[in-house]
């Protein structure tokens, strides 16, 4: 009787301690389920703060393009390699600056790498989200300059060379402008001209080319021919086979538009003016010539130059 009594008054402890283990798991099982929402929260908001940061780079980088399009000396006015003022725009702040390229280095109009960096503010500086992005862009070129050297012959023909076969003389009458042109006869062919090397003056990209012309014994077409080598590709010649109509009774415009590329550094390029094959090989007078870098209005971002930069 004894032992049944004892049974019987442990059943309400054993009772109390699985109601004790039964109400810890449930607050584990809360405690978990608050600590997993807090952490989705979290989550989200840094996942919101980061599209923020980023929206804000945006526009750090489309203030830059603002500013070079803009501004015509900007190439003077903002420092390189600087982030200029950083500036509020709702949650956060935003800066931009522009970096020039190595490999542009040299060039004469060259692209620069643009930066846009976006903060999302915080009270604490510790949990705030930056996001830079970059992009490569080319700057309008409104007033090309030519490339060429004494491009109107009055200083003789200085930095020109007759080419295939031919005779270069200084002219003063008939010329176009100026006081002297440059009369070329005795021509071996419809390749046979005056040439002057473009080494150390171009780059990739695009170009125009102008020249007054005048024939003297019959009309014929004339033409441009551009060749330039590469040290990792071939030769190319780059010339508008047709050619346009020059006559002997005045100068005539001629003109050429070429995009120039190659591979690895450049080697030999040059620019002549000449005749169409299968036209008359006619000597001919030649005023005025212009290569120039073909002009543009609109700035260029270069497809596939975009980053989103780890380094602020």
């Amino acid at each position: 009787m004894s032992g049944c009594r004892s049974h019987a008054a442990a059943r309400p402890g054993t009772a109390y301690v699985a109601v004790v283990v039964v109400a810890a798991i449930v607050s584990a099982i809360s405690l978990a389920a608050v600590w997993a929402g807090r952490v989705r929260l979290r989550t989200a908001e840094q996942v919101a703060h980061a599209a923020e940061a980023r929206l804000l780079a945006f526009a750090g980088a489309e203030t830059a393009v603002q500013t070079i399009s803009t501004d015509p000396g900007w190439r003077a006015n903002v420092p390189p390699n600087t982030y200029m003022t950083e500036r509020q725009l709702g949650n956060g702040r935003f800066t931009w600056k522009i970096v020039p390229e190595p490999e542009f280095a040299g060039q004469i109009n060259p692209p620069v790498r643009v930066y846009g960096r976006g903060v999302r503010t915080m009270a604490d500086p510790r949990e705030e989200t930056t996001r830079i992005i970059s992009f490569l862009l080319r700057a309008p070129v409104a007033n090309p300059a030519n490339l060429l050297s004494n491009p109107g012959f009055e200083r003789g023909v200085s930095k020109w060379s007759a080419m295939n076969g031919c005779e270069l003389v200084i002219e003063t009458s008939p010329v176009y402008a100026g006081s002297r042109c440059l009369w070329v006869h005795g021509r071996s062919g419809a390749s046979a001209g005056p040439a002057q090397s473009l080494l150390g003056r171009i780059d990739r990209g695009a170009y125009e080319m102008e020249a007054w012309i005048r024939p003297t014994s019959s009309n014929t077409r004339a033409k441009f021919t551009v060749y330039v080598k590469g040290s990792l590709s071939t030769g190319q010649f780059i010339t508008d086979s047709t050619g346009q109509a020059v006559t002997t009774d005045r100068f005539r415009r001629v003109t050429m538009n070429a995009n120039i590329d190659w591979s690895g550094s450049l080697e030999e390029a040059w620019v002549r003016v000449d005749t169409a094959p299968g036209q008359p090989v006619a000597s001919f007078y030649v005023d005025e010539v212009v290569f120039r870098e073909r002009p543009s209005t609109s700035i260029e971002i270069i497809p596939g130059s975009w980053r989103q930069e780890l380094q602020p």
